[in-house]
């Protein structure tokens, strides 16, 4: 039943936007595909809801719950090690975790601030204080600033199977 629930709701997030993707079409970014860059799978980026909208829809999913999204947002940080990893901002106070499927790609370290599209299976996890120390390690946090992980995290995550980053 839960499931059914979080389709409907993503459902409906995705027929919302049907009136104002026309006017989205013509202002750039990642709409515009000779301004883009493709990583992973090709996505078409007409369907792709609002961050704010897949906010919604992460906050109803139970841990063991499991949602193919796919949205636009601003990427918050990348992974300055290699790119396996980003983060995106859903809202002003809520970010998601962004991996990449397979680890079969990965993004440019430069792309913090920039527009993103990404579809994949999205999630909410608990990050150990190890996966979590790791990732800061990761993003160029200090010694210090990694010692005061001390706790486990719940997160919303994706796996990515394609990325849009507007140029």
């Amino acid at each position: 039943m839960r499931r059914i629930l979080l389709a409907v709701i993503a459902l409906l997030c995705i027929s919302s936007r049907g009136q104002s993707s026309q006017e989205e079409k013509h202002s750039g970014g990642v709409q515009n595909p000779a301004r883009t860059s493709s990583f992973g799978a090709q996505i078409n980026p007409e369907e792709a809801t609002e961050a704010a909208e897949a906010a919604i829809v992460f906050q109803d999913m139970a841990i063991t719950d499991t949602l193919d999204l796919k949205f636009r947002g601003k990427i918050k940080e990348v992974c300055q090690v290699k790119g396996c990893w980003m983060k995106v901002a859903l809202n002003q106070d809520t970010e998601v975790m962004v991996r990449f499927r397979d680890y079969g790609f990965f993004v440019p370290l430069d792309v913090e601030g920039k527009e993103v599209i990404l579809s994949g299976s999205g999630f909410t996890e608990m990050i150990s204080v190890e996966d979590r120390r790791h990732y800061a390690e990761d993003a160029g946090m200090t010694p210090a600033q990694i010692a005061t992980i001390r706790e486990p995290l719940k997160a919303y995550s994706i796996v990515a199977d394609g990325v849009l980053i507007g140029d």
